[in-house]
C-alpha cells in the first residue's frame, strides 16, 4: 500500500497532461516547447542549486561517494547488453536504455518515498545520496548515451561524447553547484537564490504535464509489454547493485536503505525530455517512464519488504 499511496500522485499528474491535451488546451505541438524549458532553464536552476546546497556532504564521504557511483558504471553496461538483444538495430533505442538505467525518479518520487519509508533520518541519507551521486548521475548517463548512440569507443567518438557532454545545460549546472559549495557557497544570496528556487519548483509538474501529453493512456498494456526488459533493469537491477556497491564499506544502515530505495524508483520523468532532445526514441521513452511507473507499484514495496521497511 505505500508504494500505490506514492506514486499515485504523480500518475494523477500524468493523466491530467493527457486530459488537457484531449481538452485542446496542451496540444501536442506544444509539448517540445515546453520540454526545451524544462532542459534549458527549469531543470540547471534545480541542479544547480540542489548541488550547491548538498556539494560539501558528498566532498567529505569517500567510501560512500564511491558506493553511489559504481553503480554508475556498471549498470549501463548491463542494460545495453540486454537491449542489444531486446532492440536489435535500433540504436536510439538502444542508447536511451543505457541511459535510462540508471535515472531514477531521485527527487519528485524518491524524497517522498524516502520520507514515508524512513522518516527524517531517510531524508538526510537521501541528501547524502543526491550530493554524492549528482555528478556521477548525469555524467555516466548522458556519456553512455552518446556513446551508444554512435556505437563506437575511438577517441575521436570520445572527443564528440565530451563536447556534447561540456555543452550540456544538465552537467554545467550540476558542476557548478558543486563548484560553489567547494567554495563554501552552499546558499546563494536572497535575490538569486529565489529566483532559481521559483524555476526549479516548475520542474517536476510541467515535466509531468509534458510527459501525459505525450503519452497514449489507450496503450497502457504496450506501453508494459514493450519497456519490460528496460523496467526490469531499472527497478530489480539498479537497485540490487546499488546495495552490493555499497555493503562492503560498512556504512550506516540509513545511508544504504536510502540509497537502495532510491536506486528502485521508476525511470525519471525528465528521461522523456532528455531523450526528446538527444535524439534518443523519445516515443518509447515516454512509454518506458509509464511502464516503469505503473510496475514500480509492485516493485517498490518488495524493495521495503528486503530492506526491513515494510
Amino acid at each position: 500500500m505505500k508504494g500505490i499511496a506514492i506514486l499515485l500522485p504523480l500518475g494523477l499528474v500524468v493523466a491530467l497532461g493527457a486530459l488537457l491535451r484531449r481538452r485542446g488546451l496542451l496540444p501536442r505541438e506544444v509539448v517540445p516547447c515546453l520540454t526545451g524549458l524544462l532542459y534549458w532553464v527549469a531543470l540547471p536552476a534545480l541542479l544547480l542549486r540542489t548541488a550547491a546546497s548538498a556539494g560539501a556532504e558528498a566532498l567529505g564521504h569517500p567510501a560512500f561517494f564511491l558506493g553511489v557511483n559504481l553503480p554508475f558504471l556498471a549498470v549501463p553496461l548491463l542494460a545495453w547488453g540486454i537491449a542489444r538483444w531486446a532492440h536489435r538495430g535500433n540504436r536510439p533505442r538502444q542508447a536511451f536504455s543505457a541511459f535510462a538505467s540508471i535515472r531514477a525518479n531521485n527527487v519528485y518520487l524518491g524524497l517522498p518515498a524516502v520520507t514515508l519509508a524512513m522518516g527524517e533520518p531517510g531524508v538526510q541519507a537521501l541528501s547524502a545520496y543526491l550530493a554524492a551521486g549528482l555528478v556521477g548521475y548525469n555524467v555516466a548517463s548522458l556519456a553512455w548515451a552518446e556513446l551508444v548512440r554512435t556505437g563506437r569507443l575511438d577517441l575521436p567518438t570520445l572527443g564528440r561524447a565530451l563536447g556534447r557532454l561540456a555543452r550540456n545545460p544538465l552537467i554545467l549546472s550540476t558542476l557548478g553547484g558543486l563548484a560553489c559549495a567547494a567554495a563554501g557557497l552552499e546558499r546563494f544570496p536572497a535575490p538569486l537564490d529565489l529566483p532559481l528556487k521559483i524555476l526549479g519548483d516548475t520542474a517536476s509538474g510541467l515535466a509531468l504535464l509534458s510527459l501525459g501529453a505525450s503519452l497514449e493512456f489507450r496503450a497502457l498494456g504496450r506501453a508494459v509489454r514493450s519497456t519490460l526488459p528496460d523496467s526490469l533493469v531499472k527497478l530489480l537491477l539498479h537497485p540490487a547493485l546499488a546495495w552490493l556497491c555499497l555493503l562492503p564499506f560498512g556504512l550506516p544502515r540509513e545511508l544504504v536503505s536510502a540509497s537502495v530505495l532510491v536506486s528502485a524508483m521508476p525511470h525519471a520523468v525528465n528521461c522523456f525530455i532528455v531523450a526528446q532532445e538527444m535524439d534518443l526514441d523519445a516515443p518509447y521513452a515516454a512509454d518506458a517512464v509509464l511502464g516503469s511507473t505503473l510496475l514500480s507499484a509492485l516493485s517498490f514495496p518488495l524493495w521495503l519488504a528486503v530492506l526491513g521497511l515494510g
